[in-house]
């Protein structure tokens, strides 16, 4: 989601590895209790990181300009 070679709207993965972790081999391999469900996005674990404190930074112009005029370059 965070991939800004792509619009926002556009998938930046393919889904296919959702479809692999909830398969029951899959699950039985990791050891993951059979009532989970792998979803590609959670609401419940975004406010969990942005209540934490340990979330994305407001704005990171600042943060990708002093990199790029440090010579490094970013995706």
């Amino acid at each position: 989601m965070y991939d800004i070679r792509r619009m926002s709207y556009e998938k930046p993965y393919q889904d296919f590895f959702i479809r692999w972790l909830n398969l029951p081999e899959t699950q039985r391999a990791l050891g993951v209790q059979a009532s989970f469900m792998y979803e590609e996005s959670s609401h419940d674990v975004y406010s969990a990181f942005q209540q934490s404190g340990d979330y994305v930074y407001p704005g990171f112009r600042e943060d990708l300009e002093f990199l790029l005029e440090a010579g490094i370059r970013v995706v």
